[in-house]
């Protein structure tokens, strides 16, 4: 009986995720991203985050975004009294969570209604976290266009992405950090600098990708680069993709 209902979920999910996808034809003719950039930043403005003062014990934090429409941008170049700090606009306006701890900042940022239904490209989230702390994060992205910088924080990160485009910088050299990516008919594109130690491990259905290109080595199932070896700090990727494209830009070094 629950495998059954697993199914049905599934082809429910899916059903769901293709007739959303009709809607953004045109804006993958004039670029997702190129789009969700020039969304004006107007009212509603929300402005939130926790200040270091609030919990100065922290260790580490967690964070939950779910999010659709528009621009999203997440970066660790966050005002230095803050352990996170977010500026976020557009008709769905955020509905921020906290819980109080003493060693663990925690937070969601979410959206009203379903996250993953929301197709108006109105809205842009701009936030922000700390590199002093360990972040566990979760991102979820429908219909959006956006850029993840994460170099030089210590991530445990899960991205799901749904008719989205998506710039990721996840590693530098010396890094530590694993990412888990499920995407249905997105495009993400991951920028490594040369000398970062990074492994890829990539599968999925109608999914492509330009690995094989790059020449990097496979070891047990991923792919690793030049940078990588078993004996150094390393960020871990594992990338299931479905109608999707999974895009390594390797960046040059000086």
């Amino acid at each position: 009986m629950m495998k059954k209902l697993g199914i049905i979920c599934l082809i429910l999910f899916l059903a769901l995720a293709l007739y959303l996808g009709s809607s953004i034809v045109a804006l993958e003719e004039q670029g997702v991203l190129d789009v969700a950039r020039d969304i004006p930043r107007t009212d509603p403005w929300t402005v939130t985050g926790c200040r270091i003062e609030d919990i100065p014990e922290a260790v580490r934090g967690q964070l939950s975004f779910k999010f659709g429409g528009g621009w999203f941008a997440l970066d660790a170049h966050c005002p230095e009294d803050w352990w996170y700090h977010g500026s976020f606009c557009g008709p769905k306006r955020v509905y921020p969570l906290s819980t109080p701890g003493i060693s663990v900042v925690r937070g969601w940022l979410l959206q009203p209604g379903f996250w993953w239904t929301n197709t108006s490209m109105e809205n842009s989230w701009e936030a922000h976290v700390s590199p002093a702390i360990d972040w566990n994060l979760s991102i979820s992205l429908g219909t959006a266009g956006g850029e993840i910088d994460l170099r030089g924080i210590r991530t445990d990160c899960h991205i799901r992405l749904l008719n989205s485009q998506l710039i990721l910088r996840p590693a530098e050299a010396g890094q530590e950090s694993s990412y888990s990516i499920m995407s249905f008919r997105s495009h993400l594109i991951m920028e490594i600098p040369q000398d970062a130690p990074v492994r890829i491990r990539f599968s999925g259905i109608s999914a492509k990708s330009n690995l094989l290109d790059l020449g990097w080595e496979i070891v047990d199932k991923y792919y690793v680069s030049p940078a990588w070896s078993p004996n150094t700090k390393a960020v871990d990727v594992q990338a299931n993709m479905l109608y999707s494209e999974l895009q390594v830009i390797v960046i040059e070094q000086g």
